[in-house]
């Protein structure tokens, strides 16, 4: 909790939202085998301290703040709009498609939907050495993959 708090301090943000998403700002009674064996208590009267504590901050400026990454760094920093190519910009291979982030300028992340369902994540530059394509997993039953701009923008893919 107290990493959560200055970590808030620090960005002066509430990154609440961002703990929560990751799963770090959740409820839980658990023994945890982690470089040594301890309990790990985390109380909603906890949570509800961090969040107080927090609240004196905005919220940052992006509601996809868990899409960010190396690779992203700098379209988050300068508000890079998602601009896309759509149709033209990807290779399909088996259970993936292979996107051109060139094409898909500024995109900081793919998502995989079957039906309303989000059931995979790519971020910008994943199964690439280089960062110009991204990886995008396609399962039997995907019906849908959007690019995902800084500012939280989607646009379909196919």
């Amino acid at each position: 909790m107290e990493f959560i708090k200055n970590a808030c301090d620090v960005a002066k943000l509430d990154l609440t939202d961002f703990f929560e998403k990751s799963g770090i700002l959740a409820p839980i009674d658990l023994i945890v085998d982690d470089y040594t064996v301890g309990r790990m208590k985390i109380t909603p009267q906890d949570i509800g301290e961090v969040k107080s504590h927090a609240s004196k901050y905005n919220k940052p400026s992006t509601p996809v703040l868990h899409y960010l990454t190396a690779n992203s760094v700098d379209i988050y920093r300068d508000e890079k709009p998602l601009s896309a190519a759509q149709g033209i910009s990807y290779e399909r291979g088996e259970d993936r498609i292979i996107i051109d982030n060139e094409k898909w300028e500024n995109a900081v992340a793919f998502e995989t939907y079957a039906g309303n369902k989000l059931i995979k994540v790519a971020f910008r530059g994943a199964g690439s050495s280089d960062v110009k394509n991204t990886v995008v997993h396609t399962p039997d039953g995907t019906t849908a993959v959007k690019a995902v701009g800084w500012d939280g923008t989607r646009v379909n893919v196919l």
